[in-house]
């Protein structure tokens, strides 16, 4: 799945309006991926402490959450502002977002909770690897010149898409359920694209 087939691509309409307005606002992409980052971690405290709405809340949180993370990009491009400082900025704070998402699991959730037959502590293990991974795989496909190494099915829009549905539904252990083995089979496609690609 090349890039230009991501989730993100169904938003992009209100990503650019958004954009636009910020751009009409002077408010920097910086200051976008700051409140992207506080919308995570927001969520993340409603999935934590509220117990009958926290999840539908940290379901809508982290769709801002994952909205936000488009807009700033847009944003960047829109002022003229794209930088290398910039991101870099943007990836280091997704990854503390998404590590946060995965761990809010288990505060959300009682200690023996469990699923498939295995403890949810070792799913957010798991979890927080294959997230990893998956952007690892990226950013060294990237630095070794692969072209649209945006692929798989797991991209970041695609994770905070699953996990957004799956916890409005109230669902959202099966969202990190989708999303460990998804992002695992993501990364290891990765590899083998840019193993073909860099042999060839």
């Amino acid at each position: 799945m090349p890039s230009k087939l991501r989730v993100r691509r169904l938003f992009r309409p209100l990503v650019m309006a958004i954009a636009k307005g910020f751009q009409k606002l002077g408010i920097t992409p910086n200051q976008v991926t700051g409140v992207g980052l506080i919308f995570a971690l927001v969520g993340c405290i409603f999935f934590i402490w509220v117990d009958y709405w926290g999840s539908l809340l940290f379901g809508v949180f982290i769709f801002m959450a994952g909205i936000f993370d488009g807009v700033d990009g847009s944003l960047a491009r829109l002022t003229h502002r794209s930088s290398m400082k910039g991101g870099y900025m943007d990836s280091v704070l997704d990854r503390f977002a998404d590590i946060g998402i995965v761990v809010a699991f288990l505060g959300h959730y009682p200690t023996q909770f469990v699923i498939l037959g295995f403890p949810l502590f070792g799913w957010v293990i798991i979890a927080i690897i294959g997230i990893t991974m998956v952007s690892y795989t990226r950013v060294i496909m990237e630095t070794e010149g692969v072209e649209d190494s945006d692929i798989g099915l797991m991209g970041r829009s695609e994770r905070l898409f699953v996990l957004f549905i799956s916890a409005i539904l109230n669902y959202a252990y099966i969202g990190l359920f989708i999303v460990t083995i998804l992002s695992h089979l993501t990364a290891l496609y990765r590899i083998h694209y840019a193993n073909h690609h860099l042999k060839s």
